[in-house]
């Protein structure tokens, strides 16, 4: 598993680089809590963007036809492997993870995840952990 947390500072850049290719990706979006496990809050929905607003401290993720979903993250990782992004980790202001899987990896314009000087071996709840937790 290839996870990083951004730096705050990265999160601007990193959403303008995935929107542009993120259009129709179909994605799956996990809430996992302590207190609950992993549960479902969307299946494979198609994705229309991904914005970011640092000076409010929110990130959007809107999905086609069925509106945005929209979180205040403490935190920000992403599972980037050579085939591309795979999912995206966040951690928001009441602490529970919302994971959001791609179902093809997302291939980034020029920047390689490498080059966004993220901090690797964070303890974050893996897609393969959150499965195995059902």
């Amino acid at each position: 598993m290839a996870l990083h947390k951004l730096d705050k500072s990265q999160w601007w850049q990193f959403c303008n680089r995935v929107s542009q290719g993120l259009e129709g990706q179909p994605m799956d979006i996990e809430i996992a809590s302590p207190d609950e496990g992993v549960q479902p809050d969307a299946r494979w929905l198609p994705a229309a963007d991904l914005t970011c607003n640092p000076g409010e401290g929110v990130l959007d993720i809107v999905r086609e036809n069925v509106g945005n979903l929209t979180f205040r993250p403490r935190e920000l990782y992403i599972d980037c492997r050579e085939r591309g992004l795979e999912s995206l980790c966040i951690l928001d202001q009441d602490n529970l993870w919302h994971i959001v899987l791609l179902r093809d990896p997302l291939m980034l314009p020029p920047l390689s995840c490498a080059e966004t000087h993220c901090a690797v071996n964070a303890p974050v709840p893996s897609p393969s952990m959150a499965r195995s937790l059902r």
